[in-house]
């Protein structure tokens, strides 16, 4: 699979895994399921795997910390929150957040060093 077209399937992840929160957020197990589902997919598509294990397993702790710290200071609340108030699947989210800010980061800095 060449460069253009993974950039695209890896953008695609990442809205399926918003889509699936913003329509399936009642069931949050179910959401769990399938996000599990779809990153798996993420990491058999990229090419370097061990950097971006590291990117989502670091930024989904340490958002889901920061969230936490917030939530338990009252700043805000989900629906369908776990008994500590986090929803199962925000550490997916924010380990989804990570990934897509790392490919974005990426590119960036791919277009300004090489101008096509």
């Amino acid at each position: 699979m060449d460069n253009w077209q993974t950039t695209w399937l890896k953008r695609g992840i990442f809205l399926c895994t918003l889509l699936t929160i913003a329509f399936l957020f009642p069931k949050p197990l179910l959401v769990v399921a399938i996000l599990l589902v779809i990153h798996c997919l993420y990491f058999v598509i990229t090419q370097d795997k061990k950097t971006s294990l590291i990117v989502y397993c670091s930024i989904g702790i340490l958002g889901t910390a920061a969230e936490l710290l917030c939530i338990l200071k009252g700043a805000w609340e989900y629906a369908n929150a776990s008994p500590i108030g986090l929803p199962y699947w925000l550490p997916l989210l924010w380990g989804s957040a990570g990934l897509f800010m790392k490919d974005l980061s990426k590119r960036v800095q791919n277009h300004f060093q090489n101008p096509t």
